[in-house]
């Protein structure tokens, strides 16, 4: 049977033709399919990773922070220093001066120490300490308002301070610094030395306010001052005592340790 063009259109249909709209719809969606499988994985792993950084950044910080707070609130001789200081500068606005002197000279060294800028040996380092706290126990019972100690506390301060600095820069040493957060870690290992030595001040400050309005309330107000000043040799004989064992113990290191 022969084939006509009639059964021949009927036997190979014409492809169906869609509305041009329909074309460029898919065209558009496809194309924002590709874009956002192209674009907006990179943003969110852009996103992704400043928001890990910025929450580490912040846990390093913390870390650093607690671990300044902590060696200053955990080293006796340093917090011993601290004590003679304040019986030496005595009024507030000399202490101020005082502490601002101490925290300046050690924050300088313990940045050069922990920058690798100067290196000095810790065991001598720790063996002075002890010796700055002997030399201010002295200072104390020997009560000379001459002295350069008592004339000029803040030089005092800062001199010794340096050598502070060099002994929180060797804590820091055990610890370490990351690599690429340096000056993030210092700065805020440095504040929390900071964080804790103001609170230990303020804390000693407010015992002491403490003490003189408990010997007013028991009447003893006109007296409350000489007896505090009174019990300043004892605690800098027993301060000084104690310091001595340290720098003895210390100096034999030198050999046994």
């Amino acid at each position: 049977m022969r084939s006509g063009p009639g059964r021949n259109r009927s036997a190979n249909p014409l492809p169906s033709i869609q509305p041009v709209g329909v074309h460029v719809g898919s065209h558009l969606q496809a194309v924002r399919r590709d874009a956002f499988t192209r674009g907006l994985p990179g943003r969110s792993r852009s996103h992704h990773s400043c928001g890990r950084k910025l929450w580490q950044y912040r846990a390093r910080a913390r870390d650093y922070l607690t671990l300044g707070v902590q060696h200053i609130l955990g080293g006796y001789d340093h917090l011993l220093f601290l004590v003679c200081l304040l019986l030496i500068a005595g009024t507030g606005r000399r202490i101020l001066v005082t502490i601002t002197g101490f925290t300046i000279a050690h924050s300088v060294t313990l940045a050069l120490s922990a920058l690798g800028v100067v290196r000095v040996p810790v065991a001598p380092v720790e063996a002075a300490i002890a010796l700055s706290i002997v030399f201010l126990a002295v200072e104390i019972v020997r009560g000379d308002p001459d002295s350069l100690t008592y004339r000029y506390p803040i030089a005092v301060a800062a001199s010794f301070g340096l050598l502070h600095g060099f002994g929180f820069a060797a804590v820091l040493g055990e610890t370490g610094l990351p690599q690429t957060e340096i000056p993030a870690a210092l700065f805020f290992f440095n504040l929390g030395v900071e964080v804790g030595q103001i609170a230990f001040v303020v804390g000693i400050i407010f015992v002491y306010q403490l003490a003189r309005s408990a010997l007013g309330a028991l009447g003893l107000r006109a007296l409350a001052a000489d007896r505090l000043h009174q019990l300043r040799t004892p605690a800098a004989y027993a301060v000084g005592s104690l310091a001595s064992l340290w720098m003895i113990q210390r100096v034999a290191t030198f050999w046994t340790g």
